[in-house]
């Protein structure tokens, strides 16, 4: 039997429901690492907490720790920059049973 999704009541009213979520991330672009932190998550991206955020359009490789389980690893690229503060960012590639872990976190969270 197919497990049901959870249901994301209320995350319909907006194109992606963005929910305050802290996680640490570790941000992977060339050689180059970046650890900083999440302060919000949706299904279509994240806002990334850091002094020394990367220039839109930079294109990058995230690993979100989630609060169980394995990283959430995504493809990333960066939408807007707040100098000294941090990112927007969209994901550009998520794999389906990410996308599934995501859907059950958000679903999870305070609306």
């Amino acid at each position: 039997m197919a497990q049901e999704e959870p249901s994301l009541t209320g995350m319909d009213r907006r194109e992606a429901y963005r929910a305050h979520y802290y996680a640490d991330v570790d941000i992977e672009w060339g050689p180059s690492t970046l650890r900083a932190r999440t302060t919000d998550i949706s299904l279509d991206g994240m806002m990334v907490e850091t002094p020394s955020p990367l220039a839109a359009g930079t294109e990058f490789r995230a690993r979100v720790f989630l609060s169980e389980g394995a990283p959430l690893e995504v493809e990333c690229v960066v939408k807007q920059t707040f100098e000294g503060k941090g990112m927007g960012v969209s994901f550009t590639e998520l794999k389906s049973a990410d996308n599934a872990r995501l859907r059950k976190l958000l679903a999870g969270l305070p609306h």
